[in-house]
């Protein structure tokens, strides 16, 4: 059965930023849009999109198509698509559809047009970040074998939410919907007809439409409590810190310059950085000289005044700032706010490096971009790409390849991780010698990925006396 998923992100955004409530027009910028909200380590329609690919990509017949009227987003889920190995099926397509800011039925039609001719269409929405991905697949399932002609939804104790199933014969019906009205007033008509899908937590049929709500998430997802840990290895044992600022050595009345370069988490652990030093009063200040992602929140600066800065600074107790880079991204704040910034008696701390939300990476020839004023460098790996391919894992995995000696199509290794760790054209690229340097690994979210941990960092400290810090937010 030819089975379309419908992956709705194309929102306004409007309860989200409650000083748009009013306005009907579409974000004036992506840091106002939910869907591209930073959390952990990923944008907020990345949590059920990424679940959709791997569901697609176990059933042939099934595509997921994607609606959105962001360019950053089309952006995005091509880079992903770039990414993936050749000749691997990447099940997405993506529809631009300018007229969703006029409500959702514009958004409903643009899918159903670009479904072509699909069986059924089943629609899911960018803001729903904790439905998983066993309930897409049961979910798809059960349609396939009992709602081949009728409608159907999931629900929770009787209560009924997204997504929302529509064999291809009530195309017709939802092609005429105009306005804000979505496929629910469809599927109204026939409720008595439908088939419903019981999920297992009320929390999967949760929506994220205010700034409250997104920014707990930051502290829960999936419902359970997401709580930082940090580790070294003192004495040739695993030992746990109670902080990032004691695992490395910082108290709160030094002010240090940190640089966080490589892959695997580098704006979770400087955020990480951010949230300690502020609950100590230290006042921190978090710059790039990349890219970072755009925020919305009362501590993010997006102008070239350090007098606007300082405000925000004191205000805030931190403050995060940069220039508008365009496509939901800001760039490095002028050489002369820059060099103010610099000598302020307080921590700066500096994203330094990118690599588009993957584990692993070898920088590219102008990178990472590490001022001179840096005195620790914290280079970051993630956990999660041993065992994958480097194609797979790894941004720029011809260098990376290049590195090891080996091919893209080959597994990345503990021994290759701690290789490209302490490599002067891997994680020490552009670390001068007077800058304090620890590789930290990061996403050691259970026992299996801590123990790998512990052995690379006894690994690299035995045989290159480099520092080792182990983290995991989880």
């Amino acid at each position: 059965m030819k089975i379309k998923l419908i992956y709705l992100a194309a929102g306004n955004s409007r309860r989200f930023n409650s000083q748009r409530m009013q306005n009907t027009e579409p974000p004036q910028s992506e840091a106002e849009n939910k869907l591209l909200y930073l959390l952990g380590e990923k944008p907020m329609f990345r949590y059920l999109f990424d679940r959709l690919v791997k569901v697609c990509q176990r059933h042939p017949e099934w595509e997921m198509i994607v609606v959105t009227q962001y360019p950053e987003i089309e952006h995005q889920v091509k880079a992903l698509q770039e990414n993936e190995q050749q000749g691997e099926r990447f099940p997405v397509k993506t529809v631009i559809s300018k007229d969703s800011y006029k409500g959702a039925a514009y958004s409903v039609k643009a899918g159903i047009r670009a479904a072509g001719d699909a069986d059924a269409y089943a629609f899911f929405v960018a803001d729903q970040p904790y439905f998983t991905e066993e309930s897409v697949e049961g979910f798809l399932e059960k349609m396939e074998r009992e709602a081949k002609v009728v409608p159907g939804c999931v629900t929770w104790n009787g209560q009924e939410g997204n997504p929302v199933w529509f064999p291809a014969k009530y195309g017709k019906e939802l092609l005429e919907l105009e306005g804000d009205a979505g496929g629910r007033k469809v599927f109204r008509r026939y409720r008595e007809k439908a088939v419903f899908y019981e999920v297992s937590l009320e929390k999967e049929l949760e929506d994220i439409d205010y700034m409250p709500e997104i920014e707990k998430m930051r502290i829960t997802e999936g419902g359970t409590e997401k709580t930082f840990h940090v580790y070294v290895i003192e004495n040739g044992k695993l030992q746990r810190k109670e902080s990032l600022l004691m695992a490395l050595g910082l108290t709160e009345q030094m002010v240090p310059r940190i640089a966080a370069v490589g892959a695997g988490g580098k704006t979770s652990l400087l955020k990480q950085l951010l949230a300690e030093y502020q609950e100590k009063g230290a006042l921190p200040v978090l710059v790039t000289t990349t890219h970072m992602k755009k925020e919305t929140a009362p501590y993010f600066v997006m102008e070239d005044s350090i007098g606007k800065i300082l405000e925000v600074h004191k205000r805030e107790g931190m403050v995060i700032a940069g220039l508008d880079a365009g496509g939901g991204r800001i760039k490095s704040l002028s050489v002369p706010v820059m060099e103010k910034i610099w000598e302020l008696p307080a921590p700066v701390l500096v994203e330094a490096d990118g690599a588009r939300m993957l584990p692993a990476k070898v920088p590219g020839e102008k990178e990472p971009v590490i001022p001179k004023q840096i005195q620790i460098v914290l280079s970051v790996y993630g956990l999660d790409a041993i065992g994958q391919r480097i194609k797979d894992c790894c941004f720029r995995p011809e260098l990376v390849a290049q590195v090891l000696g080996k091919a893209v199509e080959e597994v990345l290794t503990e021994e290759d991780l701690a290789g490209l760790a302490v490599s002067a054209k891997g994680g020490k690229k552009n670390v001068l010698p007077e800058m304090d340097f620890y590789i930290v690994l990061n996403k050691a979210d259970d026992e299996k990925r801590l123990k790998m941990a512990e052995r690379i960092a006894l690994r690299v400290e035995r045989d290159s006396g480099e520092k080792v810090r182990i983290t995991s937010f989880r």
